[in-house]
């Protein structure tokens, strides 16, 4: 992970159910082959200071085990501050929701699909 901790604190997470559904309901999302991210514009509910969101799922599905469900968890987080801490568009809340082929996966592996999928979303330029 390479990004600051004043560019961390620019970012805010989702934590209610309410607002992962909300997000759910939109219906703009892309689906990768590890992840699929979801997106919604959030002008009108706003965090304090934080123009960008982001909430975390990994199922059951994906893996029984909390130890490595948390550790998938971890990863994602951490591609999420490095990706959306330099991301142009705001005003955006997203869900990230992990894949069953996520095991196994490196860390470079989860930010260039998040990447990818913010470039078909069209919330990404393709210099980044």
């Amino acid at each position: 992970m390479h990004t600051k901790k004043e560019q961390m604190k620019k970012l805010g997470r989702l934590k209610k159910r309410s607002d992962f559904l909300h997000i759910g309901k939109e219906n703009k999302k892309w689906i990768s082959k590890i992840l699929i991210l979801q997106n919604r514009n959030n002008r009108d509910i706003a965090d304090k200071g934080k123009n960008i969101r982001f909430g975390i799922t990994v199922s059951k599905k994906v893996h029984k085990s909390a130890v490595k469900r948390n550790r998938i968890r971890r990863q994602i987080k951490a591609a999420a501050y490095d990706i959306f801490s330099n991301l142009s568009k705001e005003n955006n809340d997203f869900v990230i929701i992990a894949r069953n082929n996520i095991l196994g996966c490196k860390y470079k592996d989860i930010v260039r699909d998040m990447k990818w999928c913010l470039k078909k979303m069209d919330l990404m330029k393709d210099d980044n």
